[in-house]
């Protein structure tokens, strides 16, 4: 199956790696695929950055995330955050259902698990 995973966050690649793992071809979706593959530095979570952790996951590959989700049929999955989700599913194909994973919440008194929802 074509999947579309639009954001390259701690989340977003674990499901990149996960599906790619199970032999779907994932494209990768990002709002500049060069100034992500130019950065050095680790994300503002410590991760490594992108280039450096897809260096081991051959066969993914970034692109713009218009693009990405022009070449996967179905689904589109989000890991981005905020205000960036909003303007990158509002272009081609926003029509289309992406199921979006949302983290729990930050609080220590709650241990809810991820939910997963379907936005329009």
């Amino acid at each position: 199956m074509k999947i579309a995973v639009l954001g390259i966050s701690g989340g977003a690649r674990a499901r990149i790696a996960r599906l790619a793992g199970l032999g779907h071809e994932v494209y990768v979706g990002t709002r500049d695929p060069e100034a992500t593959l130019a950065r050095t530095e680790p994300d503002m979570m410590g991760a490594p950055p992108f280039g450096t952790w897809l260096a081991g996951h051959p066969g993914v590959e970034p692109h713009t995330f218009a693009d990405a989700a022009e070449r996967a049929p179905e689904p589109v999955g989000n890991g981005i955050d905020g205000h960036d989700a909003v303007a990158a599913l509002s272009g081609p194909r926003s029509s289309r259902r992406a199921p979006t994973c949302t983290p729990p919440s930050a609080s220590p008194s709650v241990s809810a698990p991820p939910s997963i929802k379907v936005v329009r």
